[in-house]
This record gives structure tokens, sequence and C-alpha cells, in this order.
């Protein structure tokens, strides 16, 4: 279950860094203009697709694009009914070509630091913003050649999170917590299928601190 949530705060990251490639034929004109006209347009974007494809709302104190290829977004949450359920102290997206009209986004590199995942556990027993963390609709393809569709926009190969946590939260009970976690995500190129548009599969490494020593 853990791991499977911490899937889902990827899912949601890599909406986010969808952002780049929606209107993607403004990009020239709008990094001509600058950099804080470029982490402007960026935002905007992003939080459009949040809109669109989750269902929690997504905030963060402070983006930073890095010319050319890198974007950081610092203590990020994503909070049901004012409730925060997911939350990083940061987010660090590199990107291994600068995003264009008509190709996917290629993230080489996505690492979040110190992800925290709340399990609030809700009496029908689901689990609070997260059961239905992303929304079914699968975005559209608009006129100008970019797409909101993720199977068009994400190819996603790498991906690190550092220092992450679970808690599970029952009703009246304490939380009991797992950490620190820390994985290692690459993306398997050899998937042998035929119905696989769209979807990822990933080969995870991952550490925890020895509960004996």
């Amino acid at each position: 279950m853990a791991r499977k949530i911490f899937i889902g705060l990827i899912v949601a990251v890599a909406i986010a860094a969808a952002g780049w490639v929606i209107l993607s034929g403004q990009v020239k004109s709008i990094a001509g203009a600058g950099k804080q006209s470029v982490e402007s347009w960026c935002g905007k974007q992003l939080l459009a697709l949040a809109a669109d494809h989750l269902n929690p709302t997504l905030e963060w104190d402070t983006l930073e694009y890095k010319f050319p290829k890198t974007v950081q977004l610092t203590r990020v949450t994503l909070a049901q009914d004012n409730i925060v359920v997911i939350s990083a102290d940061a987010f660090t997206i590199e990107f291994a070509g600068i995003p264009a009209s008509g190709t996917p986004l290629v993230i080489r590199k996505l690492h979040l630091l110190k992800p925290r995942v709340r399990l609030i556990a809700q009496p029908d027993g689901s689990l609070l913003g997260l059961t239905n963390l992303v929304k079914s609709d699968g975005g559209a393809v608009s006129d100008d050649g970019g797409s909101t569709r993720l199977s068009d926009v994400l190819a996603i190969t790498t991906i690190k999170l550092t220092d992450g946590s679970v808690s599970y939260e029952p009703p009246d009970q304490p939380a009991m917590v797992l950490e620190p976690l820390t994985f290692d995500l690459e993306r398997k190129t050899d998937r042998g299928g035929t119905d696989d548009a769209g979807w990822y599969a990933f080969e995870a490494t991952t550490t925890l601190d020895p509960v004996v020593d």
C-alpha cells in the first residue's frame, strides 16, 4: 500500500511537469520574455493540469526555473478538504531536453525530497484524498497540437525519493509511521505487451534502516 501511494505521488508530480508541454507553441516567445515570465507561465499551466487530473488541491510556496532544463518547486502540498495528505520539501525536475510541440516531455531525473504521505482512514474504509487521487478523465488533444493526455506528454525515465515517510492514521488511534524511505525508480524498457500505451513499469531499489542492529 505504501508503494502504491508513493506511485500516486509520482503521478501527481508528473502531471505538474506536464505543464511544460501544454500550449508548447508559446515556449519560445515566453522564454524570450525572461525567467519570471517562464515561471509564471509554468505555474499557471501546472495548476490547470492539476485541476484537470487530480482530486486534491495542489499548492506550493516557490517555483524556480533554471535554464535550460530544470524546475524546482518547494514546500509542495496536496490537500483534501483543507487537510494535507501529501507533501514534500522540494521537487526537482531535470529534463532530458527543452519541451517542444508535438513531442512528449522526457524527464531525465525527478527528485522528491522528504515526501510525506498521510494515510488518513475514513469510516467507510477509504483514505482521505488518496483513494481517488487521480481523476478518471484522460485529457484531450488541443487544436494547436498540445495535449493533456498523460500518455502523450509524459515519458518518465528516472525517479528518486529521499527520506520519505508514510503514516497510517486510523480513527481514534495513534498514527503508525514508516520512515525513512528512499526509492530509486528506473523505468523498464521491456514491457513486452501490446496494451501498454500510457502505462509505465519501474524497477525499484529501496532502502530502509534496520529495525534491529
